[in-house]
């Protein structure tokens, strides 16, 4: 009997040992499951207006990754740790963005992130895009330095003493605004002010040359002015008061300016409203044209030969965010 009951102990022991070690074993569908990683080697891309493929390099530990998009002309697809965006052509005079958001799919607490993609409008070929909320690096240089540059609220920020302007430029190899009968450039800002004076510069070549476009923004209307600034000497083209903004509108206003080439000696400049979906703080925010609130073509009789786009403030300046350039 003895003999027996050690038989019995040993066995109640054994089975106990191998209920406890079942209970321990890693389960992946059960509590034990590792939280899902998720590492995405570059949360922007810029494409040019024909399209085409971009590889994006993901580190993660689950098999499978979905991908949304915020847009038709983007989509995504991922496969052996690699994240494949493909835009479509754009054939369109605007220049466009989209977000396509990334997801784990595990079935339990998911790991997301998010690309930011930018595409040139119908033409062009190289598309440079910097400062989309608040990135300013050493692609931009000081054409005046009057004045602070801070990074506020989501943006660059410009507070400029009285009616001295502060000027950046952005002078990435390659994005110069350069006009002839063969090129031809867009560039957009986002402006936001509150009664003060915000814009944008471009075929900047020194201090001296450079064409400049000032908004003055309140509540519910915008005062536009364009101007060159020709060796020196401020000469005035427009002046503007009084245009009407929807009481819905965004804080921000784009402003863009366009040449062609079959008219390589005018260029246009064009405000838009925009309405802004998302959160900034989370990477999903995108601004969305609502309404063009001014446009007007102007004839350059005096061709400067060639400069770079940037931001400028006076008066108290003001925030800019989403420089975006392209170019034939």
């Amino acid at each position: 009997m003895k003999n027996i009951s050690n038989i019995f102990t040993v066995y109640f022991v054994m089975f106990g040992l191998i209920f406890v070690s079942c209970d321990d074993d890693y389960d992946p569908i059960g509590k034990n499951k590792p939280a899902p990683v998720l590492k995405i080697s570059s949360n922007f891309l810029a494409f040019p207006s024909n399209g085409g493929n971009s590889p994006v390099d993901i580190t993660t530990n689950v098999e499978k990754i979905e991908t949304n998009s915020t847009a038709s002309w983007i989509s995504g697809a991922f496969n052996d740790n690699t994240l494949t965006l493909t835009a479509k052509a754009n054939v369109e005079e605007n220049i466009r963005e989209a977000l396509v958001n990334v997801t784990t799919v595990t079935g339990g607490n998911e790991a997301q992130s998010s690309v930011r993609i930018i595409q040139g409008n119908m033409g062009s070929d190289k598309i440079f895009a910097n400062m989309l909320r608040s990135e300013f690096n050493s692609d931009w240089k000081s054409l005046k330095s009057n004045g602070s540059w801070t990074v506020e609220d989501f943006a660059i920020r410009t507070n400029s003493p009285g009616d001295i302007q502060s000027i950046m430029t952005y002078r990435k190899e390659g994005s110069q605004t350069i006009r002839s009968a063969t090129n031809k450039f867009k560039f957009s800002v986002d402006v936001k002010n509150s009664n003060n004076w915000a814009g944008v510069v471009f075929n900047a070549k020194d201090e001296k040359n450079y064409y400049y476009v000032g908004l003055n923004i309140n509540p519910t209307s915008l005062f536009v002015v364009v101007n060159r600034v020709y060796n020196g000497v401020d000469s005035p083209h427009a002046m503007d008061p009084g245009i009407v903004l929807s009481q819905d509108r965004d804080s921000y206003l784009r402003c863009e300016i366009v040449s062609t080439t079959d008219k390589p000696h005018q260029f246009t400049v064009n405000i838009y409203e925009l309405k802004t979906t998302g959160n900034p703080s989370l990477n999903t925010d995108v601004s969305v044209i609502q309404k063009l609130a001014y446009t007007r073509t102007f004839n350059d009789n005096l061709i400067m030969d060639g400069g770079y786009a940037g931001i400028y403030g006076k008066v108290g300046g003001g925030y800019f965010k989403r420089f975006v350039l392209a170019k034939n």
